[in-house]
């Protein structure tokens, strides 16, 4: 088969460079127009990092630790975090293009290998993180980054190679990739990691094998060498956490809705289908990894929030490099070149609405009207250069639960599979209220109010999502241990000065879980010093 050109690849994916990573920078910020929240998660542990501190040590995060860095080290030169963000995706482009050459000259033509590349940009690049929905947003930029380089080390360990193809270089892309992505995300390392290995295994590639057993193994064996064995007994200890939680052991649709919903049922279909038709075309190897990949696509889906299911970017790619080159029958008498040509046609319908938007989205970004916008974090010259919509920010809105045990519609709980449980902390029943709109001005008031009483220099966990947020809006220290991002837990509460509890926070079951958590460790006792119409204030101190 004939391969990439390997100077116009280049070409190709220099322009690809400029164009997606221009339409990021070109913009003096970020702007977004949803997931603030997302945004604030993203703002404290980069901020967290550049001072210092360390994931998992220093603070819980189920999140590793390269899903952060390459943004923290433009940070570290005085960048604000959103340039810093665009700076960074800059950067792995950088990174990964040489991956995607090699791929392209060693197994693609040169449109599949453009296709590669394009898949492989717009994943990096993009402002939104999936789904046809198409507002701005940098929420779970990891996920993208993690899928990208997933795709660039199955497509070296599936696809055949041509006499030019090196195998300690394939093996090399293939360990240090799953090491970065089990750095990244562990659900990827999870859900591709073992599949990999065993392709490389049945396609007898000892010495790719081997390469990418020492490859990976040097690149974890640096990173501990700096951050020591106590970060990996850490790491995992925050995904057990997480594991267990009830509100976030998987975020969206379970896992049966992620292979037969009507939104999903297709894609699976064509994922089995694409499996029947390389083996029909004498492609027995191939068929057999692609079945063996098919329960990491469904795996890392399920666990991704909104369950978009992106591994339909890259299958079209899979499936036009496999093709076989002649005329290739099955017992129905199907040219089987023809049918798997038809079957990545379908997978890429299926794809472009997801695909599409992605693709947009850089371009959506650079026409945003900035005068809708405010800072979300303060106005600074140099932190303040991420934006949300000012409606978004500053106008507060609430929903309450009426239908629960003590509310005025308490008869009809009784008929709900799992009704709502209100919040009870030192013998009070607080309403079910529901934050909705205006969290960075509700955020931002309570910061004040606490330094207003009297209370800056403190260290404040909050019983809601963002239990140590205070930090960034004002005069108070950031939890050590504390979870940027809570799931349910206690963790910081061996920190904390003082214990807030919302009257209405983002996430009303998170908070029922973080009080019934903090109220269940005896050896910590709760006293209330303050109460406002915002919240209540417990001051934490050892039984």
């Amino acid at each position: 088969m004939e391969r990439a050109n390997p100077i116009a690849l280049i070409f190709a994916l220099f322009a690809m460079l400029v164009l997606f990573g221009g339409a990021g920078w070109l913009k003096d910020g970020i702007y977004l127009a949803k997931h603030e929240g997302d945004a604030l998660h993203f703002h404290e542990i980069v901020l967290r990092m550049a001072q210092g501190q360390r994931p998992h040590l220093d603070f819980m995060t189920p999140i590793g630790a390269m899903a952060f860095k390459p943004i923290v080290w433009f940070i570290d030169a005085d960048t604000g975090p959103g340039r810093a963000l665009v700076l960074a995706q800059v950067m792995i482009l950088l990174a990964l293009f040489p991956v995607v050459w090699w791929i392209g000259v060693t197994r693609l033509t040169t449109i599949q290998a453009v296709c590669l590349g394009l898949v492989t940009t717009v994943l990096v690049t993009a402002f939104v993180h999936g789904e046809p929905e198409p507002t701005l947003s940098v929420s779970m930029h990891y996920n993208r980054w993690a899928w990208a380089v997933a795709f660039l080390v199955i497509a070296t360990a599936i696809l055949p190679a041509s006499d030019l193809h090196v195998p300690a270089v394939d093996g090399a892309i293939i360990g240090v990739g799953l090491a970065l992505i089990l750095l990244t995300k562990v659900t990827y390392a999870a859900g591709f990691g073992p599949a990999v290995l065993v392709a490389l295994i049945i396609r007898r590639e000892w010495m790719a094998l081997a390469a990418a057993v020492l490859c990976g193994l040097a690149a974890l064996g640096l990173y501990t060498a700096v951050n020591g064995v106590p970060y990996w007994l850490a790491y995992l200890q925050d995904i057990l956490a997480v594991t267990g939680s009830e509100n976030r052991s998987f975020p969206s649709l379970s896992v049966r809705e992620v292979i037969a919903a009507p939104a999903y049922l297709g894609g699976s279909l064509i994922l089995l289908v694409s499996v029947i038709f390389l083996r029909q075309a004498r492609r027995s190897r191939a068929g057999l990894i692609l079945l063996l990949l098919a329960p990491g696509f469904i795996f890392v889906t399920y666990q991704n929030f909104g369950n978009d299911p992106q591994w339909l970017y890259f299958l079209p790619i899979l499936l036009f490099a496999l093709r076989p080159g002649g005329e290739v029958y099955n017992g129905l008498g199907w040219d089987m070149r023809k049918a798997i040509t038809l079957a990545a046609v379908i997978a890429m319908a299926l794809a472009a609405p997801s695909f599409l938007n992605l693709v947009y989205s850089p371009f959506r970004h650079l026409s945003a009207d900035t005068a809708k916008y405010k800072p979300l974090l303060r106005d600074d010259p140099v932190l303040g250069d991420v934006y949300t919509i000012t409606a978004r920010a500053y106008a507060a809105g609430h929903a309450r639960t009426v239908t629960h045990p003590g509310a005025p519609m308490e008869a009809y709980a009784v008929e709900l599979d799992e009704p709502r449980k209100p919040t009870e902390i030192a013998g009070e029943i607080l309403p079910i209220c529901e934050l909705t709109s205006g969290l960075v001005a509700y955020i931002d008031v309570i910061a004040k109010d606490l330094e207003a009483a009297g209370f800056g220099g403190s260290s404040v966990m909050v019983a809601d999502v963002f239990s140590t947020i205070y930090w960034l809006y004002g005069d108070f220290k950031a939890l050590h241990r504390g979870a940027p991002w809570s799931y349910g837990t206690a963790a910081g509460l061996e920190d904390a000065d003082y214990f807030l509890v919302p009257f209405c926070p983002l996430h009303p079951h998170t908070q029922l879980q973080i009080v019934d958590a903090v109220q269940d460790r005896p050896e910590f006792t709760l006293t209330e010093i303050r109460r406002t119409r915002l919240y209540i204030l417990f001051r934490v101190s050892r039984a």
